[in-house]
């Protein structure tokens, strides 16, 4: 039946065109092989916790090599994780990470899914992790990604039990096993059965690993080699799986290529497991009447393609789609179709694209659009532009060959904004919640506004979409497109969000507003404070008038607290239009990385205003600069000057002016010059300074010889529970007395976790001050250690001020404000 080329016809057909533009090599080697995976049916899903939990390499090889539509679904979006590239933590965190996922998966061939899980920070038992997600929702999320794309195969990356690591990895495999029972059951989730059926996978698997010092692999597992090369990408899949994975930048895990041989393991866990191959799995073609017809025509059409010309392809692509659309209703028919409408449109070499003159609109604004379409491969076309709910116009034209169409388009604008749909109400602790059921399991948010059109190929009309994007060319990166954004009438900023006061001084802020509409508009902003009664806020309701899209404004007013503040407060705002109902102001915040599409979503804008009894001897500090963290930031709110530097600036600074130095969190992973300056530091120390090292991870670390004056592991020793019993070793310590007296009550109201990368193997020099545990585990030390050296101090700590001092948590203020406090006042220059 089969009558494909074979690999020596098609390395030879390579080489022909390697005289030829690369560009369109590779263009033909890419459609070439999605033609040949027309004929492969079988699709598979993958399952684990987190982004950076899979496999890339499996995934390339089982997308790239065996042409399954591979899939992968983190439970949640890594928003509790640490950042290696900068300072976002939580839900600005989880957004990055979305983006390196979906970024790995363009490269490895693989769709991208998640459920509402929320990552709220390292988990050491399932039990905790399921509780806090709210199995029933995260299972109602799975079982639809389940029944959407019917896998035939589902394959976990972590096994059920302790030997997953911790409480994420293995509920991601508890909660499969239950949702590929579920999924088959048309009684659990009736509601989602209507639309997509109930679905039985055959078979769930146990991707086994060997890595963390665990070795779950066997010789009796069912073994696969997916570390072949292939000629058509130039590249083995342990060479494009490592591109996939070193998208994962924020965490900090970019990978060596691999090349030759590279083993996959599995074990079964249920359905029919008892077959030699993985994917074993009926082809559906040959379930359909026209089955074999549709396997000979795409053999036939790999058979005479012609990577010169691919355009050639198009009759019999054609023809097998007239047969493919007559088939009964199906799934897979339906996949089918949208990849051989995309291949069809290569084949045309067809390039199309809608320009907006703007980044960024107002709901229901106008755009005036540039689209922009060209084939290169054919003679010509027609193009059918379709009327929708934002173009409110058909209209034909033909592309004719090599000659680009332009047609200026006015479209209106969404009446939502493109806030990422998980975030357009407050989350849970444990799940984000979902607008719309058709959302379900969705990476990011639909374009907000696509182009519909046809291509007219005979009697065969070619359905397209054009999204509406942005472009913008830098004189260095050159040409890059941005993601249209659709945000709010009017945005604000504020100079803090979390504002805490130790004594009763007047605090100046400054509201910057930013009025995105195209008319000019009179807006009332109303403030609203929310708590303790007892602060003076100098801000009053206000008429503003805007004229110009992207005018801005800015308030000036004063908080202050007064003898009566006795708790928090919070101060928002709202905005009304003339004869329109007031709204909640938002801010509008960016994140910028080159590695992914810039992101602007919109928090409420809100200040969290904190009053608490702290004591500071330091006046001026140096931070030097880690991974990224808001410590210093937070640390100039309590009158504490932090300048901040990296470790080359240091030789040229007298250090003696300091108080304290301290390294930002990972300091020792990120900046290779720490170590050359280390005898400085411990030289200024040795008159009396201190010098606090904030938490490392342990792996990429350097030698710890030049980071501590006497010995210590980083260990991966942690504790997760943010309200566990902190015990004081020593009372009497000068860091728990000086200059506040440090009890248990300055553990309370804590948030995420106590700390992390504690300190092992502890040189008898050091004193522990803390000891602390997860519910049934032994009190741990290491968490912060301190040791006198010469006349001054040398400190370490895995608690985890870097989340506690934006979160505006009194204790944690007054913890670090004695450990920065131990110089003596007369050494001070």
């Amino acid at each position: 039946m089969k009558n494909h080329s074979t690999p020596l016809q098609v390395i030879l057909q390579l080489l022909l065109i390697m005289t030829y533009n690369s560009a369109l090599a590779q263009s033909s080697s890419d459609i070439y092989r999605r033609i040949k995976k027309l004929e492969q049916t079988t699709t598979v899903l993958y399952i684990a916790a987190h982004p950076d939990d899979e496999n890339t390499r499996l995934i390339t090889w089982m997308s790239k090599e065996k042409l399954f539509r591979t899939a992968y679904i983190s439970l949640t979006r890594g928003d509790g994780g640490q950042n290696l590239i900068g300072a976002e933590l939580g839900v600005d965190l989880g957004l990055i990470r979305t983006r390196e996922l979906m970024a790995a998966r363009t490269i490895d061939g693989g769709e991208q899914y998640f459920t509402r899980a929320y990552d709220f920070g390292y988990s050491k038992t399932s039990e905790e992790t399921i509780t806090l997600w709210n199995r029933e929702k995260i299972l109602e999320d799975m079982v639809y990604v389940i029944r959407k794309i019917k896998p035939d195969v589902m394959i976990c990356r972590f096994p059920p039990d302790q030997r997953a690591g911790h409480g994420h990895h293995s509920s991601s495999a508890l909660l499969a096993k239950e949702a590929f029972d579920m999924a088959a059951d048309p009684s659990k989730f009736p509601q989602q059965v209507t639309s997509l059926g109930s679905w039985q996978v055959k078979r769930l698997y146990w991707n086994t690993f060997k890595f963390g010092g665990n070795n779950t692999t066997s010789e009796q597992q069912l073994k696969i080699d997916v570390g072949s090369y292939n000629p058509l990408l130039g590249k083995s899949y342990g060479e494009l799986s490592a591109e996939s994975r070193s998208q994962h930048k924020s965490q900090g895990f970019g990978v060596p290529s691999q090349r030759g041989t590279q083993i996959e393991y599995f074990s079964p866990v249920a359905g029919d497991t008892n077959v030699t191959d993985v994917f074993k799995n009926d082809n559906f073609w040959a379930s359909q009447k026209d089955g074999n017809e549709i396997i000979q025509l795409i053999n036939s059409t790999l058979t005479a393609f012609d990577f010169k010309k691919p355009s050639s392809s198009i009759p019999s692509l054609i023809n097998l789609r007239k047969i493919i659309s007559q088939l009964p209703d199906h799934s897979i028919k339906n996949q089918k179709l949208k990849e051989l409408d995309l291949i069809i449109s290569d084949c045309l070499g067809l390039w199309k694209s809608a320009y907006s003159f703007s980044e960024k609109y107002a709901i229901n604004d106008t755009l005036h659009v540039n689209l922009q379409m060209v084939v290169r491969e054919y003679d010509s076309v027609t193009v059918r532009l379709l009327r929708n709910q934002y173009n409110d116009s058909s209209s034909t034209f033909s592309l004719v060959n090599q000659t680009m169409q332009n047609k200026a388009i006015i479209l209106k604008g969404p009446s939502a904004t493109t806030q990422p749909y998980w975030l357009q109400t407050t989350p849970d602790k444990g799940t984000f919640k979902i607008p719309d059921i058709l959302l379900t399991g969705q990476a990011w948010n639909p374009e907000p506004i696509i182009l519909q059109a046809e291509i007219v190929l005979k009697d065969s009309r070619i359905p397209i979409e054009i999204p509406v994007t942005y472009k913008v060319t830098d004189p260095v990166k050159g040409e890059s497109i941005k993601p249209l954004v659709i945000a709010p009438l009017l945005t604000g900023r504020l100079s803090e969000n979390t504002s805490i006061y130790n004594n009763l001084s007047k605090r100046k802020y400054k509201l910057k507003l930013k009025y995105e509409g195209s008319q000019s508009e009179q807006i009332k902003l109303y403030t609203d404070i929310t708590g303790d009664k007892g602060w003076k806020i100098n801000i009053t309701d206000t008429l503003l008038s805007f004229s110009l899209k992207g005018e801005e404004k800015e308030i000036d007013f004063f908080i202050q607290p007064t003898e009566k503040t006795l708790q928090d407060a919070a101060l928002s705002f709202r905005f009304q239009m003339k004869n329109a109902t007031t709204e909640q102001l938002k801010s509008s915040k960016e994140i910028s990385y080159d590695h992914i599409p810039p992101i602007t979503w919109f928090p409420e804008l809100k200040t969290t205003l904190k009053f608490a009894d702290i004591k500071t001897n330091a006046t001026k500090i140096l931070y030097i600069k880690g991974a990224g963290d808001d410590v210093a930031v937070m640390l100039r709110q309590i009158g504490i000057q932090s300048d901040e530097v990296t470790a080359e600036e240091i030789s040229e600074i007298n250090l003696d002016q300091y108080d304290a130095i301290v390294t930002g969190i990972r300091a020792y992973n990120t900046d290779k010059n720490l170590p050359s300056v280390f005898s400085k530091i411990m030289a200024y120390v040795e008159k009396g300074g201190t010098f606090l090292v904030q938490y490392n991870t342990n792996s990429n670390l350097h030698p710890a010889s030049i980071m501590t004056p006497y010995p210590y592991t980083i260990s991966r020793n942690r504790v997760t529970e943010e309200e566990a019993v902190v015990t004081l070793t020593d009372e009497n310590h000068p860091l728990l007395n000086h200059p506040n007296k440090i009890t248990s009550k300055d553990f309370e109201g804590w948030v995420q976790e106590r700390g992390l990368y504690f300190a092992t193997k502890i040189d008898s020099a050091f004193t522990n001050i803390l000891l602390m545990n997860d519910k049934g585990e032994q009190p741990q030390e290491g968490s912060l250690i301190v040791t006198k050296y010469g006349k001054g101090t040398y400190i370490y700590t895995g608690l985890s001020f870097f989340r506690q001092l934006p979160a505006g948590v009194p204790g944690a203020f007054r913890l670090f404000a004695n450990l920065i406090g131990q110089k003596p006042s007369n050494d001070k220059k």
